[in-house]
Formats: structure tokens, C-alpha cells, sequence
């Protein structure tokens, strides 16, 4: 019986900080802000993050774009 090949799929490669999710304390460690400002931040489209059952996850590469949006001698 001959071999049946099977196809896989290449994984996607995605840049390491936008493939890190970051938990609600963990945003708000690295903004120096919040959870009510985080959450709002997200709500307002600021922040991406996502809703896992009760608890947030944000995307590191989100927050790290909110950081380097602040000028310089603000943060």
C-alpha cells in the first residue's frame, strides 16, 4: 500500500510581540495605569485585547504602540 503524504501547513510567523498576550495586571504594570483606565483604554480602541471568558488579554504589541505614542518627558 503506498504512503498517503500528508500536507501540513507552515506556521504563520508572526512578530514575537504581537504573538505575546499580556493579562489585564500584567497591561497595566507596564502602562503605570489602572485596570478601570486599561479596560477603558481597550473599550475605546486604544488598547487590542480580548475578553477570555472573565478576565482580559491584551496585546503586548498594542501597549508597546500606546508607549511609543506618549512624547518624550510625559511618561
Amino acid at each position: 500500500m503506498p504512503q498517503r503524504k500528508t500536507s501540513r501547513r507552515k506556521p504563520t510567523k508572526t512578530p514575537e510581540s504581537e504573538a505575546v498576550l499580556l493579562t489585564l495586571d500584567q497591561a497595566c504594570a507596564r502602562t503605570q495605569l489602572s485596570r478601570p483606565s486599561v479596560v477603558g483604554l481597550i473599550r475605546d480602541g486604544r488598547l487590542r485585547g480580548i475578553k477570555v471568558g472573565t478576565t482580559w488579554r491584551i496585546s503586548a504589541a498594542s501597549i508597546e504602540t500606546l508607549t511609543d505614542s506618549v512624547p518624550d518627558g510625559e511618561s
